[in-house]
């Protein structure tokens, strides 16, 4: 959200972002439902008038088709379950541990701002670039 919005992360995003080859990123179909589902909650909240909505929302599907798509099996979904929401000690949300499924299936890095997402990450073998200043 944070290089689709104005957050408090934005301009660190934004910058890890630029400094990224495109061919090298990322994202499963799944990607574009929670943008859709997070950008939905600032504007119900107020956090995000219709305008700027439907701008981020533009933005976002331009950026996801920008990106290598990966597709999401059975598999992956199985992997959530069992490895990132079951067992401890992730407990991740079904989304998260559906893209760290995906990441590690990938051998992928998994870019997150999110600390209990990227703990989890790093504890399943994956490189979690640094995106904010230490």
């Amino acid at each position: 959200m944070s290089l689709l919005t104005a957050e408090a992360n934005s301009d660190h995003a934004v910058r890890w972002f630029r400094d990224q080859a495109i061919d090298n990123l990322m994202a499963s179909p799944w990607t574009m439902t929670e943008i859709a589902s997070a950008l939905a909650l600032k504007r119900r909240t107020g956090a995000l008038d219709h305008e700027l909505h439907d701008i981020a929302l533009d933005a976002a599907k331009a950026l996801i088709a920008a990106l290598r798509d990966v597709t999401v099996t059975p598999q992956h979904f199985a992997a959530a379950a069992d490895r990132f929401v079951n067992a401890p000690p992730a407990g991740l949300r079904a989304g998260d541990a559906l893209h760290l499924a995906i990441a590690v299936e990938r051998g992928a890095a998994l870019a997150t701002l999110d600390r209990q997402l990227g703990d989890a990450a790093a504890t399943a073998g994956l490189v979690v670039p640094q995106i904010l200043p230490t």
